[in-house]
Formats: C-alpha cells, structure tokens, sequence
C-alpha cells in the first residue's frame, strides 16, 4: 500500500527552536508538524500496536459504542504548550490542517469551557477513549487530568491512505495547553500462509504436540475475528479436514494489559470465536474443538516489551492426546 507522503499545513516552526527543550530521543513524526511553541514532553514508538479510535459519544458509564479498529505502527507524541493560547486555536489549526492536506475527518468537535462532557471531545470522553488506548501513569501526560483553572478540550480524528491520525487537547491550566497526538500507519499483513500453513501446523502438533498462531487477529475489546486473519483459521480448517479423527484444544491468550479476570473471559470468547467459525465456515465437527481461554496466564514471552506482548497475544492448538 503506497505511504502518504504529506504535511500539515500551518503548523511550520524552525526544528533548532526545539532541541533543547524537546524530551531526549524525542522529535515531530515527518508527517505532522507541531502547533508553534509546543515542547515534546513524552513520545513512543511501537511497531505494532492494536489501536480503538473513538468516532461516537459516549452511551453510558464509561462506554463508547463506535471505534475504527487499526492496527499498525504507533507514534505517540505529547506536546505542552505554555503561555496564553486558547484551546480554539490550537484545535483550528490542526483542523484546518487536516482538511487542507485532504484527510477524511472520523470524528471531530471542540468545547470551549471546562466540561464533563461524554460528547465527543469531552472531558468525561476523553478518560473513555485513553482508557481503551492508554499511556503509561508515570509519563508525565495531563490529558486526562485537570486544574482550578481547567479550560476547553477538542479531539480530532482523520483517515488518508495507511495513515490514521489522532489529536486530542486540553487546556490544563490557564497557563497550558496539552496535546496527544497518535498517528497509525497501518501495514499489510504479512503473508503467514507461506510459512504457517495445514502442512506447518501438522508438522508443529505432530511434533511437539502445540503451535502457536500469533496471526489470528481480533477488533479491539472483542471475539470478532479480523477478516485479514481468516485466511489462517481456513488453514487450520484444512489441516484438521486431512486429519478426520484429530481432536485440539483451541487456547486463547492474552497479554497482562488490564485485569486478570477480564482477560480470561475474553480470550475464552476469542477461542470460541474461532471454533464457530471451523463450524460454520468448514463444517468441522464440533466435538473436535475445546475452546479455553487462560488469558495472561501461560505467557510465551515478558510482558514489559511491546514485543513480548505481542508474542504473547496468540491463539494455540493443542493436540488432544487419545
């Protein structure tokens, strides 16, 4: 898929303004430039990373009903902004920006006062959304946290081609103004039917009676399986039709982000998921399918990296002995 290769609009600024106040390591992602005066406070890089962007208001406690789900490689970015800019500006620029470089906007509104709002951009939507996305405790990021004199608060929400951008903000004080910018470049899936495919899978159960599948892939918060990774569920179809009288295991994991329970109980619906789909897709008996889940319990690698958390995000078959 061809990579956008655009610029925000009105947003240029000398970079040697910023190299000794941005945090070390730390610089503007190249396709998206800083509002003028913003300081980087806090970044991150993940190459992979499973994002919920938030395009509806919220419907009850803490509940947001409509997400875009992308996943891809994850650039964070947090800004400080201090002296008088009222939070209207910095949200018309980014909006404008957006527009002019032709971005189809998801979702998009500002509130111009202190609020609770749940509508979308509110103070109250804002702990919804960065709950379902969240960044580390001790980072230093205000956007869900306020002052006395606590001002307005915008979101911002676009498309174009592999790119996704996402641009919350706060007035924090009557001195600041927070913005958290997230930018999604999504990837094509690799091709895992070259290497993980019926005769893989057989060779890995037959041999070593398990075999992890990190490919199959699910909508955020849910048991729905990703139409990019049903191609790998049809493999296991495959195997288990050459195969008539096997019996798996279908074993759900999970990384340790959020709580245990919770956990469990969805990697138990993501194992249940895929043995429905064996069902009614490949006509796979379902006596020759046991969905469990165990959530973070039986982790394939550390959960302190973004890589280990990945590793350990997977569905595996095991082989039932007879």
């Amino acid at each position: 898929m061809k990579k956008a290769t655009f610029m925000l609009l009105n947003l240029f600024l000398a970079v040697t303004l910023f190299a000794q106040t941005d945090k070390s390591g730390c610089a503007d992602h190249p396709l998206i430039n800083r509002f003028p005066g913003a300081v980087i406070e806090y970044c991150d890089i993940k190459n992979h990373s499973e994002y919920a962007i938030a395009t509806g208001p919220e419907t009850g406690y803490r509940t947001i009903e409509k997400w875009v789900n992308v996943s891809g490689k994850q650039t964070r970015i947090y800004y400080s902004l201090k002296g008088d800019k009222i939070v209207s500006e910095v949200y018309q620029n980014y909006l404008t920006a957006l527009k002019n470089s032709e971005f189809n906007l998801l979702a998009n509104k500002m509130h111009q006062e202190r609020n609770i709002s749940k509508e979308v951009g509110g103070n109250s939507w804002l702990g919804s959304l960065y709950r379902a996305n969240p960044f580390p405790t001790n980072a230093g990021i205000k956007i869900n946290m306020g002052s006395g004199t606590m001002g307005g608060t915008f979101y911002i929400a676009g498309s174009k081609q592999n790119v996704y951008i996402v641009i919350s903000g706060k007035r924090y004080s009557d001195n600041e103004t927070v913005v958290l910018l997230d930018i999604l470049e999504t990837q094509e899936m690799e091709d895992n039917l070259i290497k993980i495919n019926a005769d893989f899978i057989a060779d890995k159960l037959f041999k070593e009676g398990k075999v992890a599948l990190n490919g199959i892939l699910f909508d955020f918060n849910k048991a729905t399986i990703k139409d990019e990774s049903k191609p790998l569920v049809d493999e296991i179809a495959k195997f288990l039709k050459a195969n008539p009288t096997v019996i798996i295991f279908v074993v759900g994991h999970t990384d340790m982000t959020g709580e245990v329970q919770y956990n469990i109980d969805l990697s138990d619906r993501r194992a249940k998921a895929v043995k429905e789909y064996l069902i009614t897709q490949h006509q796979i008996a379902e006596g020759r399918l046991l969905p469990y889940g165990v959530g973070p319990l039986a982790p394939a690698d550390n959960n302190t990296t973004e890589s280990g958390k990945e590793k350990n995000r997977r569905v595996e078959l095991v082989l039932k002995s007879k």
